[in-house]
């Protein structure tokens, strides 16, 4: 089945309603537009908030450092 497009989501980062095929952080489960979606090394989209976490865990960690993938 096609992607249905008629419809408008809304980014539950900016609150922008975006009519196009969103992602969805793999942390919170929150939907988000491509604009707000960051990545990690495997490709998994994270929202700015997890990201941040993410990013302020491993700078505080042994963990190697995950590069963003803009």
């Amino acid at each position: 089945m096609p992607w249905d497009l008629s419809h408008v989501d809304t980014c539950a980062c900016c609150g922008e309603p975006v009519a196009e095929v969103m992602e969805t952080c793999y942390v919170c489960l929150r939907t988000i537009c491509t604009g707000c979606a960051r990545h990690d090394e495997a490709g998994d989209a994270l929202c700015p908030e997890c990201y941040g976490e993410m990013r302020a865990f491993l700078a505080d960690s042994d963990v190697a450092d995950v590069e963003e993938v803009a």
